[in-house]
């Protein structure tokens, strides 16, 4: 993944590492669950379970063990605030890398730097991390040498709907309780920075219909609303597609199929209107979801099929 974040599966992994030969950080969080009524036989009891899960996510894992949804933020949070670090989006890491679709996107939404919220673009995540909103607020802030006030003004403009929660706001978008991007992580010193960040993570299944939950009515509003609609790295699952309403007419839409064979391929068409290899994509009558060949990443697939004028 890019931008130091893991996977969905590498998430899982992680936290079950981390139950499987406790270090004295993992202590920390276990001590932490305590002071919100959690007993030791119930971090054993989700360790177990999770170690024996034949799921690939976390989240996926919670849907069917909701008695576990508490303790299961806590330890997501714990392993995703650590990997929330300034270097991967820095100038110099992105002159290094390949990929940085965020740099490449940000360089297309140039403009007078008080028209930059005018941009006509939304962002819809499943993500929980914050790296597209610190990334958008530190390039305007170098690029422009405005301040917070006027760049957090600009950025507000411009919808980044975390349907799935995130790790909290930062400091721009809440000066009173945000957290800042690449602080760091201490359970016994900010242990109420820490619950506010785990807390803030929404495992869906908590709600049984998605259109009680604000972030997804204004995400289908969003997308309903859209001329085009582009999915970077989203794996296709059925039920977040379910729940998030993705039209399928009068909108054209694309996205990466990385990894994606062809079988696989076949079952997006069937969620998003994808038609097979050999037919003919436009934007006739019928839209389709123009797929990406399965080597291209988000960088390559916004150069190459995202009309971003």
């Amino acid at each position: 993944m890019h931008y130091g974040y893991p996977s969905g599966e590498t998430l899982l992994r992680e936290i079950q590492k981390i139950l499987n030969a406790p270090d004295s950080f993992a202590h920390k969080v276990i001590n932490e669950l305590s002071h919100y009524g959690h007993i030791e036989g119930d971090i054993k009891r989700f360790a177990k379970a999770l170690g024996e899960t034949g799921r690939s996510s976390i989240d996926a894992f919670l849907e069917h063990r909701p008695e576990f949804i508490d303790i299961g933020k806590h330890f997501i949070a714990s392993v995703l605030i650590p990997n929330e670090k300034a270097e991967p989006l820095s100038a110099t890491a992105r002159n290094l890398k390949m990929g940085n679709w965020f740099q490449y996107l940000y360089n297309k939404m140039n403009s007078k730097f008080e028209e930059f919220g005018d941009n006509q673009i939304s962002f819809v995540t499943l993500n929980y991390d914050r790296s597209l909103e610190h990334f958008l607020f530190s390039a305007l802030q170098a690029d422009y040498g405005k301040g917070e006030n006027d760049c957090a003004e600009q950025l507000d403009k411009i919808p980044i709907i975390h349907v799935h929660g995130q790790l909290g706001l930062l400091p721009w978008q809440d000066k009173k309780a945000g957290r800042a991007y690449a602080s760091g992580i201490d359970i016994e010193r900010k242990r109420e920075e820490f619950q506010t960040s785990a807390r803030a993570i929404k495992i869906i299944h908590e709600v049984e219909n998605a259109d009680d939950i604000p972030e997804f009515i204004k995400a289908q509003r969003l997308m309903n609303e859209a001329n085009q609609i582009y999915f970077l790295g989203f794996g296709y699952d059925p039920t977040n597609c379910k729940r998030l309403k993705i039209p399928d007419s009068s909108v054209w839409k694309a996205g990466t199929g990385y990894g994606l064979l062809h079988q696989e391929r076949r079952e997006v068409g069937k969620l998003l209107g994808y038609r097979p290899e050999g037919s003919k994509y436009g934007r006739g009558d019928v839209p389709v979801l123009q797929l990406s060949p399965m080597q291209v990443d988000c960088l390559e697939f916004l150069r190459e099929f995202a009309e971003l004028t």
